[in-house]
């Protein structure tokens, strides 16, 4: 399994761009109500400069890692999903206390050592995650679809009317990381894909209060 402690390694890569782009979101609402208000706006660093921590290591093997029955939190949904899980190989799951944040995941890790992300955002973030991602971890604008056989990450993808301040939920399986560009995907695997997510999709859209997730 050491090669899925290197994609956990990896997966920090996008959990840092992501706090860049948390970073960038305030500072843009901050711009916003400067000029609403006619407040005068000071010189700051860029938020491209500034540094970010170094990722966290890995778990050791055996830390933090649940099987998919074991689940209860964000990662509950894939207990409903069991067959699809097989047709995948996922052996181990990761994943974090749920609550009512605007940012979800959780890490399926397969036989082969190969992650697969199931991600949720709420709110601006479901947003300003679509305008400002790279082009393999972009989410489009559509409210759901599926991507080309050998897309290299992102596979899937659906969207929520929500409640109150969380407004929009969106909703993601992503494959490998990046540079993975030669991976393809049986038709079965491809509805197990769209299985998975739309159990992990209906579930945080219902806590959250958001009306029948639109998923492909």
């Amino acid at each position: 399994m050491a090669q899925v402690r290197a994609d956990i390694r990896d997966m920090q890569r996008p959990v840092n761009y992501q706090a860049t782009l948390v970073g960038k979101i305030a500072a843009s609402a901050a711009e916003r109500m400067a000029d609403e208000y006619g407040c005068v706006r000071e010189s700051a660093l860029s938020i491209d400069s500034l540094e970010l921590p170094p990722p966290t290591p890995s778990a050791p093997r055996g830390e933090g890692e649940l099987t998919p029955g074991q689940a209860s939190d964000s990662c509950v949904s894939v207990k409903s999903v069991g067959v699809a899980l097989d047709t995948l190989g996922v052996e181990v799951v990761y994943e974090h206390p749920v609550g009512l944040s605007l940012l979800e995941t959780c890490l399926l890790v397969t036989e082969s050592d190969s992650p697969i992300w199931l991600s949720a955002w709420y709110g601006p973030y479901a947003t300003e995650m679509v305008l400002g991602r790279g082009p393999t971890w972009k989410v489009p604008r559509e409210p759901r679809g599926t991507n080309e056989e050998k897309h290299p990450a992102l596979r899937a993808w659906g969207s929520a009317e929500c409640e109150g301040v969380f407004q929009t939920g969106r909703y993601a399986l992503r494959t490998g990381v990046e540079n993975d560009r030669d991976v393809t995907y049986s038709e079965q695997e491809r509805e197990a894909q769209r299985e998975i997510l739309k159990a992990f999709a209906q579930e945080s859209a219902e806590r959250y209060g958001c009306a029948e997730p639109l998923l492909p």
